[in-house]
């Protein structure tokens, strides 16, 4: 299954806004029903980057080296789209860039965070 960054987006934004599914059909898709070294259900990894996003975040991971990252807590999406397969097959490259790109979005929505919460103190 192949898409752009724009239809990905719509997807991403009807799920988080309940226009596909349900709120309480998310919520039974995203919560860990299998559990393993990655924690699965319904098709979704669950908190695919411990430690990086909320644990609420859930995501999916393709074979050509993309990834689709939603944090429903904080409203974010993170979509990366690769190609780690062309021209040859290069495995075991993907999973150490997609959490490094996770961590630093993680890292600054929690530093923008930080910053918000100071900004209101004032």
């Amino acid at each position: 299954l192949f898409s752009n960054i724009s239809d990905l987006i719509t997807l991403t934004r009807a799920y988080l806004s309940a226009e596909i599914l349900s709120a309480s059909t998310l919520s039974m898709m995203i919560h860990q029903c299998a559990g393993s070294i990655e924690r699965r259900n319904l098709g979704w990894l669950v908190d695919p980057f411990p430690g990086s996003l909320s644990p609420e975040s859930f995501g999916h991971t393709g074979f050509t080296g993309t990834m689709l990252v939603i944090d429903p807590r904080i409203n974010l999406i993170t979509i990366l789209l690769t190609n780690a397969i062309h021209p040859t097959v290069r495995t075991g490259i993907m999973q150490p860039i997609r959490r490094r790109v996770v961590q630093i979005i993680g890292e600054t929505m929690k530093l923008r965070t930080t910053r918000n919460s100071e900004a209101e103190i004032r």
